[in-house]
């Protein structure tokens, strides 16, 4: 009777089958964790622009918008901002008017009420 001592075809098949399938999942988290790298600078960009406003609010009740319109745009992905009874940011391809709460991702939206 022979004995086989070695690996057979099959069972490096299965191994390498095995190894991929966890670099797949590396994988998958490396991406998931720079896409939410991604939204939090975002956001973290999002409510320095909002400090910003509210800075120049306190010194100046008539702050010009368009020039921060035009920073938002600069460090934001269709940054823009709109002042009425509440502060709001709002970039990516969000809706203005759908911005009723604070909203974090590639398109999201900041908002303050002003008192």
């Amino acid at each position: 009777m022979h004995s086989s001592t070695g690996s057979t075809f099959i069972e490096i098949l299965i191994s390498l089958l095995l190894i991929s399938i966890l670099l797949f999942g590396v994988d998958a988290m490396q991406i998931l964790s720079l896409r939410l790298t991604k939204i939090h600078y975002y956001y973290a960009v999002a409510e320095q622009q909002m400090n910003n406003m509210i800075q120049r609010l306190s010194v100046d009740h008539t702050p010009d918008i368009a020039t921060w319109n035009k920073q938002n745009q600069m460090v934001l992905p269709e940054g823009r901002g709109e002042i009425n009874n509440k502060l709001k940011l709002v970039w990516g391809n969000m809706n203005a008017e759908k911005c009723e709460s604070n909203k974090m991702d590639y398109a999201g939206c900041l908002q303050i009420p002003l008192s």
